[in-house]
């Protein structure tokens, strides 16, 4: 069972993926959770607190999918590496895990000074994977690679109508070799 700032904290992101961030306020989290109002005041005394948890909760939850794919991205051949990023895509894009998705846009056009500390973060393991991988400019494939699963994901959201959806895992991780091999 989660904590109680965790509940929180997803709830928030929760709020802000099916409303944007403007739906996003500390009542809105102790009615959802069924908790006396202030509950959430007193662990998050302020809106920037609050959205500042809950970028990080992001980052943990990114953080925990891509490890339940992979423990890293080592000694992996191509294809292997393309699968891998081809299943966390299809993972954020899942009618379970949209609404996550959603947030993550959301407070990226909204607030993207706080979830740059995201994309460096995401750029940075990008870089040392696809250098590791041997690849001569990982910066610059990281950034392709993440542009196209960007986009794979917005285009998740507007076809499914934001609900999600199972994507083609042999089409995404074919793309991603292609952007590989073309390195």
């Amino acid at each position: 069972m989660l904590d109680r700032r965790t509940r929180m904290l997803d709830a928030a992101i929760a709020i802000v993926g099916e409303g944007g961030t403007r739906s996003l306020t500390h009542r809105g989290i102790d009615r959802r959770l069924n908790l006396p109002d202030g509950s959430t005041s007193n662990y998050f005394r302020t809106r920037d607190a609050l959205l500042d948890a809950a970028v990080e909760r992001l980052l943990e939850i990114d953080r925990a999918t891509l490890t339940d794919i992979h423990s890293g991205f080592e000694n992996l051949d191509d294809a292997a590496l393309s699968r891998g990023i081809a299943e966390y895509t299809i993972r954020l894009s899942r009618p379970g895990r949209m609404l996550r998705t959603r947030a993550r846009f959301a407070l990226t056009l909204v607030y993207p000074d706080r979830m740059g500390t995201i994309l460096h973060e995401w750029v940075a393991l990008g870089v040392d994977s696809l250098g590791a991988h041997g690849v001569r400019n990982p910066e610059a494939l990281t950034k392709a690679v993440l542009a196209y699963t960007d986009g794979v994901m917005l285009q998740a959201i507007v076809a499914s109508a934001g609900a999600g959806v199972e994507l083609d895992r042999a089409e995404i991780a074919s793309n991603i070799l292609t952007l590989l091999r073309a390195s």
